[in-house]
């Protein structure tokens, strides 16, 4: 926020968030696939619908290439999220998207690299500001 403080729906759609960030951050592990990161998005989610839209991913990956698998909450399927395994040496970007109708959406990433023992976390916005002030 720049000149004001956030709303209690901002800060809402930021907690949100988070908890989204940090439930697929969790799941990192080698062993895990692109699938289980989408699981991971969806738990408690009750709409039919995925709760962001396709094309934002809920993950990926990153490298020399720009995006790149493990590709996570894509219009691909699950069948090709199952396919797409989490090895060690892969730095993934968590970007859920969280939005609610009427107020707007939150969007970040979150750089993360898995090693042999799970996941590392490199960059983390202080969204802990913000929900500390609501």
């Amino acid at each position: 926020m720049v000149g004001r403080e956030p709303t209690p729906g901002e800060r809402s759609l930021a907690r949100r968030w988070t908890e989204v960030a940090d439930r697929v951050t969790e799941a990192l592990a080698p062993g895990a696939t692109a699938r289980d990161l989408t699981e991971a998005a969806q738990r408690g989610w009750t709409d039919r619908v995925p709760p962001w839209p396709f094309g934002l991913y809920v993950a990926h990956g990153i490298g020399f290439g720009g995006v790149e698998s493990p590709f996570s909450g894509t219009d691909l399927g699950p069948d090709a999220e199952a396919a797409m395994p989490v090895e060690p040496g892969t730095v993934v970007l968590v970007e859920p998207y969280v939005w609610e109708e009427g107020r707007g959406g939150y969007r970040a990433e979150r750089c993360v690299y898995v090693d042999d023992g799970g996941p590392v976390v490199w960059t983390e916005l202080p969204v802990e500001q913000l929900l500390a002030t609501g």
